[in-house]
């Protein structure tokens, strides 16, 4: 009888080991990071670097990859076709001898410590491009990297579309959000579904995404040549090509672009016509439009809604 009752016990001290285990895992899992970190600023580290592909006098002017998951290696493959020189911090092993393999330049550890930065010649960098997900590590890169190099320009993955908030605060020139994109891609598809015009489409989610990346455009003027590149970046976002579809009633169904008077009336500029399955770029002034054409149109914000009201005016309103 006593050997039945201790193996209920044991029985139940099992399940409410596993349970406990269960309901912890994910909050000890998530609070892994930030005591890695804590206990890398409290012991001081003396880990020596594990390098690859180094150039023998060092980068300049190049790009600081930090992670070379899923994002990073995309990002690498296209810089590797393009010749634009870069260097990858990674501190998972494994993936680390991946980029050995496939990549190029890269360093073994960890990127909040200041001396890979250090050894990724990251005072010389252009741009440095953080694509790890961990919120609290992108904050300890970010200040390690002004430290170094406070002209530097800073892209970052922003895991959870809330974290959008915390990487403005440090003022990174430009961030993306995966999540997002892809939610906004399948909304795309959506509404194509649904009968929305291709330009309606296009509008719609051109909008929602200028208005979920607008805080980073041009933030972060600090002297006058850094002023003068947010400047020109406003003022290519303002100049911004808009997708009109012509009606079967539009005034300027059947006219050429000559005969609509299009830069005239609208100061904006037809740059590109989708007829059925063809889509002409820079089309010439004796190009014929017709009815469920899809207009491409150059312009300011002005300037392309006076070409869009134009565009859907009817005849029948013109007359």
């Amino acid at each position: 009888m006593r050997q039945g009752f201790l193996e209920q016990h044991l029985y139940a001290l099992t399940l409410t080991t596993a349970l406990t285990t269960m309901v912890l895992s994910p909050f000890l899992l998530s609070l892994a990071p930030r005591l890695n970190r804590l206990y890398r600023l409290v012991v001081p580290q003396r880990e020596p670097l594990s390098t690859i592909s180094m150039p023998v006098k060092g980068l300049h002017d190049h790009v600081v990859v930090v992670g070379y998951g899923r994002t990073g290696r995309s990002v690498v493959e296209v810089m590797k076709r393009t010749e634009v020189p870069f260097i990858v911090i990674e501190s998972d092993h494994a993936r680390f001898g991946d980029c050995a393999r496939a990549a190029g330049p890269a360093i073994w550890g960890d990127a909040t410590l200041e001396p890979l930065l250090v050894a990724a010649d990251l005072e010389h960098a252009r741009l440095l491009l953080i694509t790890v997900p961990d919120l609290g590590g992108i904050r300890t890169i970010v200040e390690r990297a002004r430290a170094l190099n406070t002209d530097i320009d800073i892209i970052a993955r922003a895991q959870l579309r809330e974290h959008l908030d915390d990487l403005r605060q440090l003022e990174i020139y430009e961030v993306v959000q995966p999540e997002f994109e892809a939610g906004l891609e399948m909304v795309r598809q959506v509404l194509a579904r649904y009968d929305f015009s291709p330009a309606d489409v296009l509008r719609f989610s051109d909008a929602v995404h200028r208005e979920v990346y607008q805080a980073f455009r041009g933030s972060r003027p600090v002297d006058d040549a850094t002023r003068a590149v947010a400047e020109l970046r406003r003022a290519a976002l303002a100049l911004d090509i808009e997708w009109v579809e012509v009606g079967g009633d539009s005034s300027v169904a059947g006219k050429t672009i000559a005969e609509t008077a299009f830069r005239t009336l609208t100061g904006a500029s037809i740059v590109a016509a989708r007829h059925g399955g063809e889509i002409v770029t820079n089309p010439g002034p004796d190009r014929r439009l017709h009815a469920g054409d899809i207009l491409g149109v150059l312009g300011t914000t002005e300037q392309r809604s006076v070409a869009r009201a134009l565009i859907e005016s009817s005849v029948q309103a013109q007359a």
